[in-house]
């Protein structure tokens, strides 16, 4: 026997074990971490996209293997393990046949503490295209040269697609807006199919977006949806988490996409995860990728307190420099506000009122970051959109000229209320 058919016998004996009559806390389609004897934290892991080194990453940095091995949390992914998304792999399958394998080797870990949720990209036959390649169909064909169909098609057909817990609910893509009470959720059917024989919950879970965000109103749910599935869930009071939906690789992990209902991404150059625990959810960051080695992670350092779900320092203090990594926030308080130690020339945070007459003339309403004033480097500000301070991207038409390394992540919260993350020593914020 192969190392491979080991693993795949072991596998489909842990995925049983996983199952309520075996002990484990899946309910049909469901993880159901309600019950007395449910591990008290929860950890949720958004799309991977076969980068197993995130896998590692995550697992290190919450100390999860110990935590599973003392049966003291359950970690779930919200699906998409598989199929690399940037343009010139998006057709290479081995990384995904790598990270198959790994999470079979986790399962047979951790049978009853260990579970990962169906994406869109889990189907095989569905053909949705990514780059101009049909991933599923070739990640098919992986899976036959490999030995690994019968037992993947295993792996679909016996997998949830949503985990409860006193605190939240995940799923992949979207609350399902078909489906009338609890019982009717345990007992979707699942298999890899075609999109047309699919349960509409199934699409509904694994497919659809938020209306902000979808390109189509009949695949879109709204806050109303999140609440009633939240109910549905048992857990009315409880937080949605989603992934399927990342606003951007470059500058984000996670994303508030309404009241109760927030989006992780474990597959851009930010990771992050979410902790649930009986009394709080704790949105915690790992670290960011570098340019040149995406699949590497340079772990965080900074510290900071807990507010809400998001961890951050409030900006007091011109005297001192920034820490490096540390998430700040800041409030415009009708003066400008400066980014010193960035590059030569100052970068500045202004107020549509305070930028040069002649600008005045020329740009609207908001806030804007403005550079060299005679080479035009003003950008607009756009509320709940991160950019990256350095490298050579362009930026609505206008290029700045950035020194040749990323400096900070920058973000306009609301009217007025900006964060700002250093990404090298020196950096300090100044009002003008």
């Amino acid at each position: 026997m192969t190392a491979d058919q080991e693993l795949c016998t072991a596998f489909l004996e842990a995925m049983k074990q996983g199952k309520r009559p075996d002990g484990g806390f899946q309910d049909g389609a469901v993880v159901d971490l309600l019950a007395p004897s449910a591990p008290p934290r929860l950890y949720l892991v958004g799309d991977v996209h076969a980068r197993a080194a995130r896998i590692h990453e995550v697992f290190r940095h919450a100390n999860l293997h110990q935590q599973l091995a003392q049966k003291q949390a359950v970690v779930v992914f919200l699906g998409d393990l598989f199929h690399r998304e940037e343009y010139e792999r998006a057709g290479e399958m081995d990384s995904s046949l790598d990270t198959f394998r790994l999470m079979m080797s986790l399962k047979v870990a951790y049978p009853r503490h260990f579970y990962v949720l169906l994406g869109n990209h889990e189907f095989t036959r569905t053909l949705r295209c990514k780059h101009g390649y049909f991933q599923g169909i070739l990640f098919g064909k992986a899976l036959e040269r490999a030995g690994l169909r019968s037992t993947y098609e295993a792996f679909v057909r016996e997998s949830p697609l949503v985990v409860i817990h006193p605190q939240a609910v995940g799923v992949h893509a979207a609350p399902s807006r078909s489906l009338g009470n609890l019982d009717q959720l345990k007992e979707v059917p699942v298999a890899d199919l075609e999109q047309s024989s699919l349960h509409p919950a199934v699409i509904e879970l694994t497919c659809d977006r938020h209306i902000k965000w979808s390109p189509q109103a009949k695949k879109a749910y709204t806050d109303y949806d999140v609440e009633r599935f939240l109910e549905l869930c048992g857990v009315p009071q409880g937080h949605l988490f989603t992934g399927h939906t990342p606003l951007s690789r470059e500058t984000g992990w996670e994303w508030t996409m309404g009241p109760r209902n927030t989006v992780i991404f474990a597959a851009g150059r930010e990771l992050g995860y979410a902790c649930v625990q009986p009394q709080s959810i704790q949105l915690v960051r790992v670290g960011r990728s570098s340019e040149e080695a995406q699949d590497e992670i340079l772990t965080s350092q900074a510290g900071g307190d807990w507010h809400g779900m998001r961890q951050f320092q409030l900006w007091e203090s011109e005297d001192e420099e920034l820490v490096q990594d540390r998430l700040y926030r800041f409030s415009y308080q009708n003066r400008p506000v400066r980014i010193a130690g960035a590059r030569e020339e100052p970068l500045d945070i202004r107020s549509y009122r305070h930028l040069p007459p002649a600008a005045q003339n020329y740009y609207g309403a908001g806030y804007f970051l403005l550079g060299q004033e005679h080479r035009s480097e003003v950008l607009a500000l756009r509320r709940d959109q991160r950019i990256v301070l350095g490298g050579f991207g362009l930026c609505q038409g206008v290029r700045f000229f950035w020194p040749e390394h990323e400096l900070a992540l920058l973000g306009q919260l609301e009217d007025g209320e900006f964060e700002l993350r250093p990404l090298v020593a020196g950096l300090r914020l100044q009002r003008i």
